[in-house]
């Protein structure tokens, strides 16, 4: 294998910084069938039909942290534009492995990026064919004042191999006793596996303790994920061993892991495991148990002496064989079996005594319907913090109403005793009974004081699910009963374009890339008939945009699965969706997608 030289750039601290570099370089081939995550060979054969090279870098050396103009040369034909790529340590690095900016416009010979200039970076740009690499520049690596060169000035034949992502795996020591002490804790994960499109159930072991319990971590590039670098799930039950997440992309790559979560920082983490998500494909869909709207709910869990309170609930339906009420001082989701219980056989029942409790101790207690040898119904978690003997503070949510203020919209009032301090969200969802957030559609009300909240956007007909719950800054811990709403009317007749039968198109949306300051690129991967192509919505202000309704572009190449959006503003944040255009409107939405334009530019939005 041919050694690469690597140009090594090492910049001077004047004001303003131009590099310009003389040395040559030439574009070459690579092949790449999946850009993230996976590392292209380095060298193969140049091709003839363009060539690309690096030319200077533009930077003011008086903010270190400010932003990077790369220059470039380009000759032959780029259709889908470039691909930027930059990383502290690999020369070859890949979308999706490091850093790494899209360039939609072909046309273009510049980029500005962010980036940290307290070390050295390797750069290099490709040119994007059909979404891939598909040949890059040869690397340069700049150095930005104040910062030690290093020693590598070539790439020998080790270095050319492609660097493997080395997991991590820390146990946390045996720390001296103490009250603020940090309990060690070894975490394994033993499995990950997919039953549904788009959900991933991770599994794991634990030797030691999590007495707040867990997160778990993913990134579709971070071979080693971090909080709160990375996206995370909060896991506060110290017993759970299994997590589920949904919205992960179908036929993507992730990396997990798990962490011990105490005094809001990961103290110790899993190993690192890789996992690819299934596509649509693999699963046949399975019918989903019903559920009966607002069957059991805890009204109140009062003190009546030390140690005893009384839990009271209401029931609607069939209980033959009676209730079990459970509770916890661990978990916040107590069940039956595996936590204390009462045993109440009479189907009239609607309160019980717990006595024997820890005076000064929280509980969460839950009511089921008992079936004989388990559960398969609960109610709402009621939580309750005993005294000495009288008094108490609750954790409550309870959803009393919801009004019709118009055809498409309504007031839901619910009641919450307990703290409150990042206010809730109010999950809904038109086909699932107990709706989630994150996971499924919603509205947030911030004020802790709040108390009823509007929602709009209803379709005429349609029976929707709708949950309050505690906003914890990532997710919920604490939802009230479900009610459910049918809006008044009769579906809007659509035009039909096509008959599905049945119908299992879906879209799912990637994450958003970011193509330059007030410019990103949307992809998605459809499965199913889009005869009409689609709409990319957006909005800064709608969590769930629409159309018609919100900003959009329309894409009429049923084909086509990414497409790139300009004049948007420099640090703003936009909600985005992809749905099925029907000629008149849309009947198919994909996933929202958040995300935040990184820099911050003197350049004016274009209209």
């Amino acid at each position: 294998m041919r050694k690469i030289p690597v140009r090594k750039l090492i910049i001077v601290p004047i004001l303003l910084s131009i590099i310009l570099i003389t040395t040559a370089g030439c574009g070459v081939k690579t092949t790449v069938d999946q850009p993230v995550n996976v590392k292209a060979e380095a060298a193969v054969v140049a091709t003839p039909d363009f060539s690309l090279k690096l030319l200077s870098f533009l930077f003011d050396s008086s903010t270190p942290g400010g932003p990077v103009t790369v220059i470039w040369e380009a000759s032959g034909e780029f259709p889908e534009g470039f691909i930027l790529v930059w990383s502290p340590d690999d020369a070859f690095a890949v979308p999706g492995s490091s850093g790494w900016a899209q360039v939609a416009d072909g046309s273009a010979r510049e980029a500005m990026v962010s980036l940290d200039a307290s070390q050295p970076y390797f750069f290099r740009i490709c040119k994007v064919l059909n979404g891939d690499c598909v040949g890059y520049s040869d690397p340069i690596q700049v150095v930005f004042p104040g910062v030690e060169a290093g020693k590598a000035d070539s790439l020998d034949d080790e270095n050319m191999k492609p660097t493997e992502a080395k997991p991590e795996k820390t146990k946390t020591p045996s720390p001296t006793p103490t009250e603020n002490a940090i309990p060690s804790a070894e975490i394994t994960i033993t499995n990950i596996e997919s039953t549904e499109k788009g959900a991933v159930t991770v599994s794991w072991t634990l030797e030691g303790e999590a007495p707040d319990g867990f997160k778990l971590l993913w990134s579709g590039s971070n071979p080693n994920p971090t909080y709160p670098e990375n996206e995370n799930q909060r896991i506060p039950d110290p017993a759970a061993r299994s997590a589920t997440q949904k919205d992960f992309t179908p036929g993507i790559t992730y990396f997990f892991r798990v962490c011990q979560y105490l005094n809001n920082a990961c103290q110790a983490y899993s190993n690192s495991v890789e996992f690819k998500v299934p596509l649509a494909s693999t699963f046949t869909p399975t019918p989903k148990p019903t559920t009966e709207s607002g069957a059991l709910v805890i009204t109140s869990v009062t003190e009546t002496g030390k140690g005893q309170v009384a839990v009271s609930w209401s029931a609607n339906g069939d209980f033959p064989k009676g209730f079990k009420v459970v509770w916890s001082k661990d978990t916040s989701t107590p069940v039956f079996p595996g936590n204390d219980y009462v045993y109440l056989s009479n189907p009239a029942a609607r309160s019980a005594a717990v006595t024997g409790l820890t005076e000064g101790v929280k509980y969460y207690f839950r009511v089921c319907k008992y079936n004989g040898s388990g559960c398969d119904l609960y109610s709402n978690t009621y939580s309750i913090q005993l005294s000495g003997g009288g008094g108490s503070t609750e954790d409550k949510l309870v959803l009393n109403s919801i009004t019709k203020v118009s055809d498409t919209k309504v007031q839901l009032q619910w009641s919450a005793t307990g703290s409150f301090p990042k206010g809730f969200k109010i999950a809904y969802s038109s086909h699932n009974t107990s709706p989630v957030f994150p996971g499924d559609q919603y509205v947030y009300a911030s004020d802790p004081a709040a108390r009823s909240a509007y929602v709009e956007g209803l379709v005429p007909g349609e029976t929707y699910y709708f949950r309050v719950c505690r906003y914890t800054g990532s997710g919920c811990d604490l939802y009230s009963n479900m009610k459910e709403y049918t809006v008044p009317g009769v579906s809007p007749t659509k035009t039909p374009v096509y008959t599905p039968t049945p119908d299992t198109s879906s879209i799912s949306l990637n994450p958003i890339q970011d193509a330059g300051c007030g410019a990103v690129t949307v992809k998605w991967v459809a499965d199913g008939v889009f005869p009409n192509g689609f709409k990319v919505v957006w909005s800064d202000t709608n969590n769930a945009p629409v159309f018609p309704g919100d900003s959009y572009l329309y894409v009429s190449d049923p084909a086509v699965r990414q497409a790139t959006i300009g004049g948007l503003t420099d640090g703003a944040t936009y909600y985005f969706r992809v749905c099925r255009y029907t000629g008149g409107g849309c009947d198919l939405y994909s996933n929202m997608r958040l995300f935040t334009l990184p820099c911050t530019s003197t350049k004016e939005p274009v209209p």
